[in-house]
């Protein structure tokens, strides 16, 4: 029969955090979230695409797609659609065979 002690599997010296380091990882845990959601909508304000130029581009997708010519296009649903691709309105929608 092999005995085992209990007591010198399990170490008794307890480990004790500084004050300073309780301190910064509290900061942390509060500051982190704050300063993620802050950075989100910094980002988000950047966006170009609102409602209503997301309901321009898709007006002008299915204007296309029912066969309208690209000349016809009117100037504020060109510069929305360079807006927000980066490319000249000439090279969007441009049909693959």
């Amino acid at each position: 029969i092999i005995f085992i002690n209990l007591k010198s599997l399990f170490s008794t010296v307890r480990v004790v955090q500084k004050a300073h380091t309780k301190r910064g990882i509290k900061w942390m845990i509060i500051l982190a979230p704050f300063s993620t959601v802050l950075i989100g909508l910094i980002a988000a304000s950047l966006f170009k695409l609102t409602p209503k130029n997301h309901t321009i581009v898709l007006n002008e997708i299915a204007r296309l797609e029912e066969g309208g010519l690209k000349e016809d296009v009117d100037e504020a649903t060109k510069a929305v659609c360079e807006l927000l691709t980066g490319l000249p309105y000439s090279k969007l929608y441009q049909k693959t065979e």
